[in-house]
């Protein structure tokens, strides 16, 4: 046998109940990788299953799935000197430098993408302090930081998440106008008045007050640290890190009519303190319609665009009771 089996996703789980709670959340940034190699080519190279057994606790990447393909395709060269750190550093090279490999292969491709410069093969070690910024890995999708969980009962917090609720009613109402989900569908449209106790709007309570007439909060979630982008050159130490000093919430909010429909929003801080809502990402939590075709295809009659808003659309859509194949 000389097969390499590699199983993979692109994120973790996506729905159900798991994806109420932070450690969901946590989850769905950290995709199952497995990888199942030939008994007698680890028997040949009792160093690659060394390397394997350490990275599994490291910060990995599709990148680093990209490098190691490269790895097992030319990784027979020869190295000059002793011992498997000579090798490391040889092949890391050769994985990474396009032009470098050319001396050894030269029908190779020369080029260098961003897999080779962020990705490390996962025959080799990888460095117990490589961070997601290192890694080539955007700070949205980084699940190894530190976070901090927004406080209904402090003023300041509150008033933030409610701000932050409006505007993605302001933004879900948008969507339901523009690709007239109320033409064919129950009326979906937010109402945007905050909950109000004695004429007086709710600041330091819960979550549970936290929220519009029809949408409420349930937990909120920030990075502590501002948003770190990778740059395109190699990482070294001495690089200056490039931060565009942006801090990303992640909420979770429900319908309060609607129990059953769960949505995560995320969102920069400041879109918020500008009031923009083209820059929140939806995802409901909520399992997706079992059947959204018949939706769509009422949607489409009814003038509305579906093709690649096909996924926002879904967000929305509870089709009529009337339609006795509509959505439920």
């Amino acid at each position: 046998m000389n097969s390499a089996l590699v199983i993979m996703a692109d994120h973790g789980l996506h729905y159900g109940r798991e994806m109420y709670n932070f450690q969901g959340f946590i989850h769905h940034k950290i995709p199952p990788l497995f990888i199942a190699l030939p008994n007698q080519f680890l028997d040949s190279h009792p160093e690659f299953a060394v390397a394997l057994e350490q990275n599994q606790n490291r910060i990995l990447s599709h990148s680093d799935l990209h490098q190691t393909f490269i790895h097992l395709a030319y990784g027979d060269m020869p190295v000059e000197g002793e011992g498997s750190k000579d090798y490391s550093d040889f092949m890391t090279k050769l994985i990474a430098d396009g032009t470098f490999r050319q001396q050894f292969h030269s029908g190779a491709p020369n080029g260098t993408s961003y897999a080779q410069t962020f990705g490390r093969s996962l025959l080799l070690p990888i460095d117990e302090q490589r961070t997601c910024r290192t890694a080539g890995i955007p700070h949205d999708f980084c699940a190894f930081q530190p976070f901090l969980t927004l406080d209904p009962t402090k003023a300041l917090d509150a008033t933030f998440m409610r701000g932050a609720l409006v505007l993605l009613a302001n933004r879900m109402n948008e969507l339901i106008r523009t690709y007239h989900v109320d033409d064919v569908c129950h009326s979906t449209s937010s109402l945007l008045q905050p909950e109000m106790k004695d004429g007086v709007s709710l600041v330091n309570a819960t979550f549970e007050d936290i929220g519009t007439a029809d949408l409420v909060m349930e937990s909120a979630y920030a990075s502590s640290i501002p948003s770190q982008r990778p740059t395109q050159q190699q990482p070294s130490s001495g690089q200056d890190e490039e931060s565009d000093e942006k801090r990303v919430f992640y909420f979770m909010v429900r319908d309060r009519r609607r129990l059953d429909r769960k949505y995560s929003v995320m969102m920069v801080e400041d879109e918020v303190a500008m009031g923009r809502t083209d820059g929140i990402s939806i995802i409901q939590m909520s399992a997706y319609a079992a059947e959204w075709s018949p939706c769509a295809r009422r949607i489409e009659a009814g003038g509305g665009a579906v093709a690649r808003e096909r996924e926002i659309l879904k967000h929305f859509c509870v089709c009529c009771e009337q339609y006795p194949d509509g959505c439920r």
